[in-house]
């Protein structure tokens, strides 16, 4: 069934295998009547790894991503993108790409068995040593998630001394440990 892929230059994919965690951590996808297509950034970001001198395929080595891209977009989300053909790939670690521009183009390189291309979404995935992945499934037509931290700036008021001076998120103390909070304020 064709599903609306952004990843995809034609826009219009077909999953040809599912997320499945600690066995398949990402999805296979082929351009809308199984076909190939180039692949495109998911979102803006940064390259950081690049492969793209493999002219082999490994299908039972599941150690080799084949040619392949990935890209930090920043709040602790990447995206990697795996099996493309032997010398397509058209950036290189430390360019700045835009969403939708070109990466590279479907291929067979590495642990794959036919053509496509095999998408996955890391979180955090330079901090843990275990790379948390997500099904990347919903990001086919999503954003990714956007972390930005929103400092809260509150004041509580006691029974005893009524309103307290403001505090910024949990870095100051609010309360004074005697006397119950009784109200909060937010701004």
């Amino acid at each position: 069934m064709s599903t609306k892929a952004r990843i995809l230059k034609s826009g219009k994919g077909e999953i040809t295998q599912a997320y499945k965690a600690n066995v398949h951590n990402g999805i296979d996808i082929v351009r809308e009547g199984y076909k190939l297509d180039y692949i495109v950034a998911h979102s803006a970001g940064t390259v950081v790894q690049v492969i793209n001198n493999s002219n082999i395929n490994t299908p039972n080595d599941t150690t080799n991503p084949g040619n392949m891209v990935r890209i930090d977009h920043g709040n602790g989300y990447q995206t990697r993108y795996l099996h493309l053909e032997y010398g397509s790939v058209t950036v290189k670690v430390g360019d700045k790409v835009n969403k939708g521009q070109t990466l590279g183009y479907m291929g067979n390189t590495g642990n794959s068995f036919g053509s496509h291309l095999h998408f996955e979404v890391i979180y955090n995935g330079e901090v843990l040593k275990n790379n948390e992945k997500i099904n990347p499934t919903i990001y086919l037509e999503q954003d990714l998630p956007n972390n930005t931290i929103v400092n809260v700036y509150y004041r509580v008021k006691t029974q005893k001394h009524g309103w307290l001076p403001e505090v910024k998120n949990l870095e100051d103390y609010a309360g004074d440990g005697k006397n119950p909070i009784k109200a909060i304020a937010t701004a």
